[in-house]
């Protein structure tokens, strides 16, 4: 399941990377209250050139985060809720120097671009907790060559994601963790001999359970 994790700092700094063979990288990070939510973002660029002819990589991604903050009752007791919003953005061009066969390839890129969203709730009562997000997860990936149109090939594919977790203590030194996983996956693909996949899908289901015991100390 795809976790998105931001810093809950409040305010807002940078950070710039170089080294040899062409890196650099710039990140850029922020966050502040907005109302009832803490709202955290960070945004980086990435480039790098490695030791061959067309062996690059160039990167960029974006992320934003929503938090209700914590609210409290008229008692004046913190608020046994919390939900998120979180959204990435991720792209990705890289050289390919050599095709499949080894020869040279000065101009084959390959494009990708990754879309997530997810959903984080929880809830605390008085001795117990749930944990868990909602995801949906977008691919696409791109080969292509000016110089050969035989290298072409596409790719799309999605995941939606579920999960949940239950912790509550069952005795003085015992406590008990159980939940569950639910992923549902959806592919297609073609190159430039045909079709590969056509809205393949695939679905995976888990629980688990867990018990621990804290000895005396």
């Amino acid at each position: 399941v795809v976790q998105l994790v931001s810093s809950r700092k409040p305010g807002l700094s940078g950070r710039l990377e170089g080294g040899s063979r062409e890196y650099g990288r710039a990140s850029l990070a922020a966050g502040g209250a907005l109302g009832p939510l803490f709202a955290s973002g960070h945004g980086s660029l990435r480039r790098g050139q490695g030791t061959v002819d067309n062996d690059f990589f160039d990167g960029e991604e974006a992320a934003l985060r929503f938090d209700r903050d914590e609210r409290r009752d008229a008692a004046g007791a913190p608020s046994p809720w919390r939900i998120g919003l979180a959204a990435r953005w991720q792209h990705g061009l890289l050289g390919l120097p050599f095709d499949y066969l080894g020869t040279p390839s000065p101009r084959q890129r390959q494009r990708s671009e990754t879309r997530q969203l997810a959903v984080p709730f929880g809830w605390q009562g008085h001795r117990l907790a749930l944990d868990g997000s909602a995801a949906r997860v977008e691919q696409d990936l791109t080969v292509d060559d000016a110089d050969n149109p035989f290298a072409a090939s596409t790719s799309e594919a999605s995941s939606d994601q579920a999960r949940a977790v239950l912790r509550a203590p069952v005795g003085p030194r015992l406590s008990l963790v159980v939940g569950g996983d639910w992923e549902r996956q959806r592919a297609t693909s073609s190159s430039a001999f045909g079709a590969g996949l056509s809205g393949a899908t695939q679905r995976a289901d888990a629980l688990f359970a867990q018990v621990s015991w804290r000895g005396l100390t």
